[in-house]
């Protein structure tokens, strides 16, 4: 067991050095695209990389065989990287809501006082992060450069959100269309967020039951797999033999894929209506 995670620290420890020699070989829209991914994986909540630590521990309890132990370390991070990019999506969603507030907030400050990075900046403080540094970096930039395509390039470098990117769309436009014309396009914009908005609840009720099964078969597999790691009868029963730890293997792999693609099926309905 010792050995293997010494092993792994040296494939991590290698694999990181060959990253950081593609990084910054790679083209700048690559790193841009990087960038936006790390930030947000700074985001992420303790809670995703739980499953980490829980199969490391299970892979301690059933060192006795060395198959079942090594997959155990595998699977807690194909896990993690699972919910890890699962909750990247959801992040998607949270900054179509916010983008929503931002536009109606400044279509409300722009119908009053129609100047477009001042309105940007009053608006700002009406949504949350990681939209509001979005935006404070790019009135930051306006102000420093006195340049509307240097302020909206480094707001679209921040994020490739399509509603966001329609957003800044019309706000390049404002100078060369008449006010109720910018307004008329803002509030279409706001009906299409509210829309989308709509279908995505609907969707999460219509499927709250199937994401229940999912949860509940997740927990028995769970306290399954600790209850056989915990008993020494059980734990034996698998690790003694390279059969018992095929038979293993194969049942969690089987009730891992199973609520892998029940999760992945809820997702892409989920997505469908973005």
């Amino acid at each position: 067991m010792a050995r293997a995670l010494v092993l792994i620290a040296g494939l991590l420890l290698l694999a990181y050095l060959v990253w950081d020699e593609i990084y910054h070989a790679a083209s700048p829209d690559f790193r841009r695209r990087t960038d936006r991914t790390i930030a947000l994986v700074r985001r992420l909540q303790p809670v995703t990389f739980v499953s980490l630590p829980v199969t490391m521990g299970l892979a301690f309890l059933m060192q006795e065989g060395p198959l079942i132990s090594f997959y155990m370390l595998v699977l807690g991070v194909a896990i993690t990287y699972y919910l890890a990019t699962r909750s990247l999506r959801q992040e998607e969603v949270k900054l179509d809501e916010e983008i929503e507030a931002l536009v109606e907030s400044f279509r409300n400050i722009y119908r009053i006082r129609p100047a477009t990075f001042s309105a940007l900046e009053e608006a700002r403080t009406k949504v949350g992060e990681p939209l509001r540094s979005y935006m404070t970096t790019a009135v930051e930039t306006f102000y420093v450069t006195s340049s509307q395509a240097r302020a909206f390039a480094e707001l679209r470098r921040r994020s490739d959100n399509p509603y966001l990117n329609q957003f800044v769309y019309v706000l390049e436009r404002i100078d060369q269309a008449r006010q109720e014309a910018i307004l008329d396009a803002l509030q279409d914009l706001i009906e299409r967020l509210r829309r989308r908005e709509e279908l995505r609840r609907q969707t999460e009720i219509d499927l709250t039951v199937i994401t229940a099964q999912t949860r509940i078969m997740l927990i028995i597999s769970i306290l399954m797999i600790i209850g056989i790691s915990l008993i020494p009868s059980f734990r034996r029963a698998y690790t003694d033999s390279l059969a018992g730890q095929l038979i293993f293997v194969g049942v969690v792999s089987i009730a891992a894929y199973t609520a892998y693609r029940i999760d992945r099926r809820v997702m892409e309905l989920k997505e469908r209506v973005l």
